[in-house]
Order: C-alpha cells, then structure tokens, then sequence
C-alpha cells in the first residue's frame, strides 16, 4: 500500500513527489508548490504549483492509508489552466495561473458542453488557483472557455 500510496499528507512530501514526476527528462524543472486543497469532503485533493514560471496543477488521491498517489498532471505555458476533476461529490473546476502584476481581478467561466457560466474572483497574489464544484445537474467533464477582468471590468487579452 504504501509504493502505491507512496505521499505523505504536505507540501515538502507533495513537491519532492512532484520534483521526482516531473524531472524524470534530462531538464530539471523548477517546482514550487503554492496550495493544496481537498476537493469537499473526497479523497481527492488537488496541487498547485509553479513549474518553471508556469501554472501547473496535480490531482491527487487518497488511499487507505492515508497517504497519496498523483493521478494526473496538467501544465503549460498559458497564464491560465484549467483542469475539470471528476469526484464522488461531482465535477469541480480548478483554475490556476500567473497573476502578474495582480492584472487579473476576475474571471468569467463558461461551460461549452451545458448551458451554465459563472464568475469568480480572484484572489491577490502573483499565483492563483481556485476551485468550484459545479451543480449536480453536470455530470460529465466539461470543456470550458474563460475571459479574464481587470478590476475595472475591462476584459484583458492574456499574453500581452
């Protein structure tokens, strides 16, 4: 249980995992871990972390013994990602990015696979990762598009 399992509960565990996945190239990558959730009351939990200069994020599970195993990784080199995450309690959004300058005040989530579209606002700081769990009625991972905001509600073109 424990080499299927093999993570400890924490960050250094979580990012020394992450730092043996994601340096298995010959190019080491730089990885710092800026949260760590658990999605509801699963035993699902989700990473963020910065790889490079890049908004990553892992999805983790949690075993009977209390400890972790990485399920999937997802990374890029947009200022914002996103990763839907099927659960027991249903489908959650995480979004994660790089938040320059704090340019990004709020984002517009909209669905393209159901008639359904939130907001979120996000929180300060040069990284950023929100979760939502999105209504019962969704049942299938979804696709999704996003517009970011200034905090003057003017919609910023990402990359620029």
């Amino acid at each position: 249980m424990y080499a299927q399992y093999p993570i400890k509960m924490g960050e250094e565990d979580i990012k020394k995992h992450l730092e043996d996945w994601e340096n298995s190239s010959d190019t080491p990558d730089t990885i710092e871990v800026k949260s760590f959730k658990q999605l509801g009351e699963t035993d699902t939990y989700v990473a963020s972390y910065k790889l490079d200069e890049s908004p990553a994020i892992a999805v983790l599970e949690k075993g009977i013994n209390n400890r972790l195993k990485i399920v999937s990784l997802s990374s890029g080199t947009s200022e914002v990602r996103y990763e839907d995450i099927a659960t027991d309690d249903g489908i959650y959004i995480a979004l994660s990015g790089v938040n320059q300058n704090e340019k990004i005040s709020m984002i517009e989530v909209d669905l393209q696979t159901e008639d359904y579209s939130y907001r979120v606002d996000v929180p300060e700081g040069d990284y950023f990762t929100v979760v939502n769990l999105l209504p019962p009625s969704i049942k299938n991972p979804v696709a999704i598009s996003f517009t970011s905001y200034d905090k003057n509600g003017k919609q910023l073109i990402l990359g620029e």
